[in-house]
């Protein structure tokens, strides 16, 4: 790497931060919802820059008397300012209070920056630039220095010309004159021939330039031909005139001479004409002749693409920071001109916390910066120039070089941090600190044996820590996650992360989408030696999903992806059950769009978005309903679905981009990775559409910074999207994941895993380390095909039969048929019941299979594993219902649609309920359901089951007919004060009735569409 650039730093008051940076567009950062932007106008212009031009930056004050010595710069990258001859410019700042509860949490002060890439190389010598902060009112100085500019800056607009001579010898022709390079030369003739005096060089631009003087540089040593009388001509038509003469003075400190004219000329070409050289010599020898064009101008080459600041930093005490406005003045006191690209003022605390960061899922931070081979958390702010670190880990290589948690990283490699960038997209990839960290460790890795160099604020000096990565000797190399070596080492850390994280009970963090990645994690090693570990995560599972919920998509669509491969590995039966009563739920509770297509909400309880909907929570369905067919449970989700899958894609046959859309009206390319791989994913296992799957690939390619901006799963949305990719286009997925090595070689800590870092879309109960350890387990493995979303077909590899089911409490279920079904929660253990109302124990009826029973018989089991006994369940069962059938329902616009659905109140299945519409169109209370018993029976009370409030009516009451096509009486009334579970209406009398009509006329919550009805049962 290039040597830094260098500026002599003062000395400033001790900083660990977050920060408001001024800026004229500020988008502030929020710290507990309080938001503390500061306004500053950069050094913008309000006209399009032109090198050498006289222009004041917007915002910004010229003292007239120097004006015209503050001129436009065209700095690589951004729009900068050179200063010089005495120029100075100020602004007044208004500077934003903090929020009280910002200040309660610890002192704060303000820190002044500016960024220079350097003075314009018009000579050797350094030049100094100044910076006085005052008090506007009282003119009190609160913070001035002075700093030292040595180094030159980038050139970013470049002139062709071409040089030729009055002579040459061979081997000195005239180009070396102008190579940039001091050790070579041109010089005249003077072998066969020996010329004398006047010799000339010639520089020919091609249109006419603005040149301000010239720069001579002689020979090493001074050695033969150097010049000492000159004459400077520039081409005027197709004549020359001469624009002035001297005698060069050489010393031995200074030998490049240095000639500016008295004023400006325009000229297409320069001469260099000599009259006489040093001791009478006869030739005449150049180094290097280079012409002063417009500040800026360079000709052939530019010297560097990349500005490379040096950035200067100035505090204020907090007694100063108080002050409401500041008057910021920046000088150039030499006539040399200082190139100043950024100027920023922000705020900054003695200590950052976690407490700091923002709320994800579409926020822009703060956000959790997990930098595990560094060994720190930091906090990333959006559009702000420093990462605060929030804590270092013990041992780690930070604690190791002596970082602190009180210190801010400017810089790493004497590159000083851009504006950090927490949008998605390619800036975010170029410009986020993550990943320049990320990359610079890549960078270490490579080359320098994982050692780099942090610029770091601390107790008023920027100060450079070296510190070595935590990351294994042995796979520190170019190839870093190409090389299927160093996956299978990260492999290795992410699943000892996964190992130690299971808590006891099988689960991780209590979370069904944890739990089920950590499960398919371990299952994807294909290693025996985990069949305890996944058993145990599967039987959580089981538990969790014994009975609904109220969020029935997210959870268990990935608990029903980890059973679905829990059982094609191993062919345990316990899962299929639950794999069906899954899946039938989520069919009882499909919605209408607002196109008309049926759709899911986020769950049962609401359609969202105007009756939009989404399509994040129909993709997991999806891949999941595609593996139960693999595992011989049948469904039609898919094909209610697509209609408003293909709606939200966006086909490229009709302009569109590929990508698989929010919804139907949102067809974006910003939140789209996870939802078009987990499709791709979920057409793949159903046996592949090329027509989608292809373009979708290529969006998801070409748009690889978005993986981690899957709404509302950042992660682990980016790690199925890339399951996805995988299994469609496996190039296009080794293109993607080696473009995010940078973030693998910042977030992983050797013999620990990866560290967490909130991703752009990520939702608070998305977050942690064991959800990233668990879904790039996954991700590290796929080369494996262990799993049939990795590519997998084979089936019963792993054998769990002898691992024993721990005791759960007995489901006591009716199927179809009216029969009795025992099924534990988990289920396994052996079931014993009874039906006289006695108490079962383990000399009770075994269960075996489904069993009839009578009207009034009462049910009691219990479950007996491993010398433990469940508790005793029991259920009375009233009239059976096998020959019972929906006569007309509302809570569907297609009344036969709306019958179909209203089946689940009567079907003996207490765990799939009857789910009125509450999409498009959706009338909502009151709701009426008609029950034909089959035949006339007596009846004297009916039994309702709900869920919860929001699907609980209010008041309800039964009418009782022997006919559909007269009058129905009523039979009895019921108000609802809370939810309760079950609620019993007794009839006035007992009745003998065909058909029994139940109104729920209002909602128990107010405003409430959905009516849900676990089970009516009727004695």
């Amino acid at each position: 790497m290039k040597s830094p650039l260098r500026i002599s730093t003062c000395r400033i008051f001790c900083i660990a931060m977050f920060v408001a940076v001024l800026n004229i567009v500020v988008t502030p950062f929020s710290a507990r919802s309080q938001t503390i932007p500061i306004k500053n106008a950069e050094l913008n212009f309000s006209k399009p820059l032109a090198h050498g031009r006289s222009m004041v930056p917007t915002h910004w004050i010229a003292d007239n008397s120097t004006k015209e010595n503050v001129r436009a710069w065209n700095s690589p990258g951004s729009s900068a300012v050179a200063l010089g001859g005495g120029a100075k410019l100020s602004q007044t700042i208004a500077v934003t209070p903090l929020n009280e509860n910002l200040l309660k949490a610890g002192q704060w002060g303000l820190v002044f920056s500016m960024d220079t890439t350097g003075k314009f190389a018009t000579s050797d010598n350094p030049a100094k630039i100044s910076v006085v902060i005052s008090d506007p009112d009282t003119k009190k100085v609160i913070a001035k220095n002075t700093f030292t500019v040595s180094n030159d800056a980038p050139i970013s607009k470049v002139i062709p010309a071409t040089i030729s001579a009055s002579s040459f010898e061979p081997g000195t022709d005239e180009k070396k004159a102008m190579d940039g390079n001091p050790n070579t030369f041109w010089h005249s003739a003077w072998k066969r021939r020996k010329p004398r005096h006047p010799h000339h060089l010639t520089i020919n631009f091609g249109k006419p330039q603005t040149i301000r003087g010239f720069r001579y540089t002689p020979r090493k040593n001074l050695g033969n031909g150097t010049v000492e009388n000159y004459q400077v001509l520039v081409k005027s038509g197709t004549s020359w005139k001469t624009v002035q003469s001297g005698k060069f003075s050489y010393t031995q400190s200074n030998k490049t001479q240095v000639v500016q004219f008295n004023a400006p000329v325009e000229s297409s070409a320069i001469r260099l004409q000599t009259k006489s050289a040093l001791g009478g010599h006869p030739a005449a020898s150049c180094a290097e002749f280079v012409p002063v064009l417009n500040d800026g101008v360079e000709i052939n080459k530019a010297k560097e693409k990349t500005a490379k600041a040096n950035r200067m930093f100035l505090p204020l005490t907090v007694a100063q920071s108080k002050l409401k406005k500041l008057k910021v003045q920046i000088s150039v006191d030499s006539m040399r001109f200082v190139i100043v690209d950024r100027v920023d003022l922000f705020w900054a605390p003695f200590r950052a916390t976690k407490n700091m960061c923002g709320k994800p899922n579409g926020h822009l931070g703060p956000d959790l910066l997990g930098a595990g081979s560094f060994g720190f958390n930091g906090l990333m702010i959006h559009n702000y120039p420093a990462l605060p670190i929030i804590e270092v880990h013990k041992l780690s290589p930070a604690a190791k070089a002596g970082l602190k948690n009180t210190d801010l990283i400017v810089g790493v490699n004497d590159h000083y941090f851009p504006k950090g960038d927490l949008a998605p997209g390619f800036n975010w990839v170029a410009n986020s600190h993550e990943a320049i960290l990320g990359n610079a460790a890549l960078e270490a890795m490579e080359k320098n044996q994982g050692r780099l160099k942090l610029n770091i604020l601390r107790q008023g000096r920027e100060q450079h820590v070296t510190l070595r990565l935590n990351i294994p000797g042995d796979i520190a190399n170019a190839d870093f996650m190409t090389n299927p070596q160093t996956v299978e080492i990260l492999n290795r850390d992410l699943i000892r992360h996964v190992l130690k994280h299971q808590k006891p009970d099988g689960s991780w963090r209590n979370s069904p989408i944890h739990t089920a990645l950590g499960g398919l994690a371990l299952l994807s090693t294909r290693n025996k030696a985990y069949a305890k570990q996944i058993k145990s995560a599967a039987n959580w599972l089981l538990d969790k999903n014994a009975e609904p919920g109220t969020g029935w998509y997210w959870h268990p669509s990935f608990s029903g992806i980890f059973l679905c491969e829990y059982y094609l590995a191993t062919g345990d039966k316990r899962v299929l059950p639950v794999i069906q009563r899954m899946l039938r739920m989520m069919s009882s509770a499909i919605y209408t769009s607002k196109w008309g297509t049926e759709t899911f909400g986020h769950g049962p309880q609401d359609l969202p978005y105007g009756n939009k909907s989404l399509v994040a929570v129909m993709v997991h369905v999806l891949v999941f309903e595609a593996l139960a067919k693999r595992c011989g449970v049948e469904s039609t989700i898919f094909e209610k679905m697509e209609p408003f899958i293909l709606a939200a894609w966006s086909d490229p046959a009709k302009g569109g981009h590929g990508g698989l859309g929010y919804n139907a009206s949102y067809k974006d390319q910003a939140e789209f990775w996870s939802r078009t791989g987990l499709y791709m994913l979920a057409l793949e296992l159903r046996g592949g559409n090329s027509k989608l799957q292809k373009p979708m690939a290529e969006i998801m390619r070409s748009r690889y910074p978005w993986f981690r901006n899957s709404h509302a799963y950042g992660e682990p949305g980016g790690a199925l999207g890339l399951i996805g990719l995988s299994q469609v286009n496996p190039t296009y997925f080794d293109d993607v994941l080696s473009k995010y090595r940078w973030w693998f070689a910042l977030a992983w800590q050797a013999k620990h895993g990866l560290h967490f870092t909130i991703p752009h879309m990520g939702a608070p109960y998305m977050e942690g380390e064991p959800l990233i350890n668990n879904a790039y387990g996954i991700v590290t493995n796929i080369h494996k095909k262990s799993l049939h979303i990795t590519g997998s077909k084979q089936t019963n590899w792993l054998d769990v039969s002898k691992i024993p089911v721990p005791i759960s409490n007995v489901l006591i279920l009716q199927n179809k048929a009216g029969n009795v079904m025992l099924r534990c929660r988990i289920p396994g253990p052996e079931i014993y019941y009874t039906l006289d109302g006695s108490q079962p124990n383990r000399r009770s009826k075994k269960y075996t299979k489904p069993f009839e029973i009578q009207a009034g018989t009462t049910v009691r089991a219990i479950a007996v594993a491993n010398g433990q006994l469940s508790q005793v369940a029991t259920r009375q069962f009233w009239l059976n219902k096998s020959g019972w059938s929906i006569a007309d329902a509302s809570g569907y616009q297609d009344k036969n649609r709306a019958k179909q659905r209203a089946i689940f109140a009567i079907d003996g299945d207490q765990l799939v309920p009857w789910v009125t519409d509450v999409g498009e169109g959706a009338k909502g209370y009151p709701h009426q359901l008609v029950i034909d018993l089959g035949k006339p029976v007596q009846v004297s009370a009916a039994a309702i089951r709900f869920l919860f409030d929001g699907g609980t009516p209010s008041t309800i009451s039964v009418s009782g007919s022997d006919s559909l096509n007269s009058g129905f009486r009523n039979l009895g009334e019921q108000q609802i004060q809370k939810h309760t579970a079950r609620v019993e209406i007794p009839f006035s009398r007992k009745t003998k009735v065909r058909y029994l009509k139940f109104n729920f006329t209002k909602p128990l919550k107010q405003g409430a569409l959905l009516l849900m009805v676990g089970e009516i049962d009727v004695r």
